[in-house]
């Protein structure tokens, strides 16, 4: 499926050369399939003799192993890109795991600290004017003022 021309003509849909490029008087252009489908085209130009169906193999050959090289380079990159992500993904969770566990640390010593304040006192306070043993103060047993008792059950 190679096109060559052993004598250029100028296409009606081509542009033209880039000003300063070589003049073209031989061309030979190989399209790179894969799956039924030209992902590419590779083109030689001015051998000084007819291009043969030798050279269209050559051309083939060498345009496939390029592509294949290509391909393979497309997807080095695209892994290592993934792994960069992948990597960054794993350090933000990472590091929002250790936020997580000092929080939750200080959360869990800020309960325990409330609760320990909290349940100090006594459960079942002494009735208010009740008597008092010798020694104790006036308010061993009573509920600060303001709060009421509360049960566990």
């Amino acid at each position: 499926m190679a096109g060559h021309s052993q004598r250029l003509r100028v296409a009606p849909h081509r542009k033209g050369l880039p000003e300063g490029h070589a003049p073209i008087t031989r061309e030979l252009v190989v399209p790179i399939m894969r799956s039924d489908l030209i992902v590419a085209v590779v083109g030689v130009g001015n051998k000084l003799s007819d291009y043969t169906d030798s050279d269209v193999q050559i051309v083939s050959h060498l345009a496939d192993v390029a592509w294949t090289i290509i391909e393979r380079k497309r997807t080095e990159q695209a892994l290592q890109e993934s792994e960069t992500r992948y990597r960054k993904a794993a350090e933000t969770l990472a590091e929002a795991d250790r936020n997580k566990n000092q929080f939750s640390g200080r959360a869990l010593a800020r309960t325990a600290q409330s609760a320990r304040a909290h349940y100090q006192q006594p459960l079942h306070p002494r009735p208010r004017g009740s008597r008092r043993r010798t020694g104790e103060s006036s308010t061993d047993g009573d509920w600060p003022t303001g709060r009421t008792a509360r049960s566990l059950g």
